[in-house]
């Protein structure tokens, strides 16, 4: 993973804020922001140009804050607090099934995906969760809502397909 900015950094001109206004209910990391904060950030309607969302993926790694991709560039979330192993496991194993939580708490399981679909905002995610050198650790990535036609992402021409 490269290097997250610092703390603050805009990216392509779009600092990504603190806080939302609202708080869901729900654990909450030592960045002061629970996992539904942070996945809410997704559908925020700032980072959308030409209908495609310039945030695609949330890091959780123990000893940094919670880090975000935006246009290619990761970025800390401004203000946040270091993560720790509790506070990501807060975050994570309640969207895990319980057998795979167990994997993990055991050591069984070095590395997993799972899909997350939270229907009350229309999102969907790919998680990957895994093992570092500091502990667990997870990469959430936002899935599309509709896959686009070939024609409207400006795929190269038919022959291509040939």
């Amino acid at each position: 993973m490269d290097a997250p900015q610092p703390a603050g950094a805009p990216a392509s001109g779009f600092p990504i804020p603190r806080h939302d206004a609202a708080r869901p209910s729900g654990s909450s990391s030592a960045s002061g922001a629970g996992i539904f904060d942070l996945l809410r950030r997704f559908a925020d309607t700032r980072y959308i140009r030409n209908g495609i969302s310039g945030l695609s993926d949330l890091h959780l790694v123990v000893g940094q804050p919670p880090t975000f991709r935006f246009d290619t560039e990761l970025q800390r979330l401004p203000g946040a607090e270091p993560l720790t192993q509790c506070a990501i496991e807060d975050m994570l194993f309640p969207l895990l099934a319980p057998a795979l939580v167990e994997k993990l708490r055991s050591g069984a399981v070095e590395d997993a995906d799972a899909g997350f679909e939270w229907q009350e905002e229309g999102l969907s995610f790919r998680i990957n969760v895994f093992r570092d050198r500091h502990g667990i650790a997870s990469a959430f990535r936002v899935l599309p809502r509709a896959i686009p036609s070939v024609e409207s992402i400006g795929f190269p021409s038919e022959h291509v397909w040939k």
